[in-house]
């Protein structure tokens, strides 16, 4: 089922967007269609557990941050 995320940009801090949908198991395949001029300096694609930090004063890569998530950073491919 396709979703789309909107977000009002607020100076100087970043947010993860999560699905409301989980999984626990098995392979997943997503596609997710982020245009480059929508993008800020930390655009991180990844996989997180529920609790992992949503919200960060300043710019940072919140996927990848904690144990509980993992992140590509789409602008630097790290």
């Amino acid at each position: 089922m396709p979703s789309t995320l909107h977000r009002q940009p607020a100076r100087l801090s970043t947010d993860l967007a999560m699905s409301d949908i989980g999984f626990a198991k098995g392979m997943h395949i997503l596609d997710v269609e982020w245009p480059t001029e929508m993008r800020g300096t930390h655009a991180v694609i990844g996989v997180a557990l529920a609790g992992t930090p949503i919200n960060a004063t300043f710019y940072t890569n919140l996927l990848g941050s904690t144990e509980s998530s993992w992140g590509w950073d789409i602008k630097t491919k790290n």
